[in-house]
C-alpha cells in the first residue's frame, strides 16, 4: 500500500519532538534568580530589620508619587542610607535614628565624592511616609534647613 504523504524529513521530527517535550527552563540552577531580584538583594540585603519596611515602602508608595524611570534611583538611596545605618552605625531600631545619622550618612556620601542631593528628599519621603504609618514617632530625622545646603 502506498501513502501519498512524503516521509517528514528528519529535522522536522526533531522539531515536532522539542514542541512536545516539557518546557525546560534556560537556568536549570534549583537556585537561580533572575538578575532584577539579585540586584534588589544587593541592594536591600544588607538594609536589616528594615528590608520588610522598605519593600513594603518600595511596592506600595513609590510606584505612585515617582516615575518609573526613578524607582532605581529611590530604592538605591533607601538602600544606602539603610545599609549605613545597620552596618557602619549599627542601628537596628527606626527610633534611634536622628538628624544626627543623616548628617552623619551625609558626611559619608560626601566623602565618597557624592555631589548630589536627591537622596535626601528620598530618604525624607521614606519618613513621612513612616510617620503617617505611626511607625515611626519622632519628627522626620532629615531636616531641610540643616541637611539640604550640606551637599552643595
Amino acid at each position: 500500500m502506498c501513502s501519498n504523504e512524503p516521509n517528514p524529513l528528519p529535522s522536522q521530527l526533531a522539531a515536532e519532538e522539542s514542541a512536545e517535550a516539557p518546557n525546560v527552563s534556560l537556568h536549570a540552577r534549583p537556585d537561580y534568580q533572575p538578575p532584577a531580584v539579585r540586584r534588589a538583594d544587593l541592594i536591600l540585603g544588607p538594609t536589616g530589620p528594615f528590608r520588610p519596611l522598605i519593600e513594603r515602602y518600595l511596592e506600595t508608595v513609590v510606584p505612585i508619587y515617582y516615575k518609573r524611570a526613578t524607582l532605581i534611583q529611590v530604592r538605591s538611596s533607601i538602600g544606602k542610607f539603610f545599609r549605613f545605618v545597620v552596618q557602619d552605625q549599627r542601628i537596628a531600631d527606626l527610633d534611634q535614628i536622628r538628624p544626627s545619622t543623616i548628617t552623619r550618612f551625609i558626611e559619608s556620601e560626601r566623602g565618597r565624592g557624592l555631589t548630589s542631593i536627591n537622596f535626601i528628599g528620598h530618604i525624607s519621603s521614606f519618613f513621612v511616609w513612616l510617620i503617617s504609618l505611626e511607625l515611626y514617632d519622632r519628627g522626620n530625622p532629615v531636616i531641610a534647613r540643616l541637611h539640604r545646603p550640606k551637599m552643595s
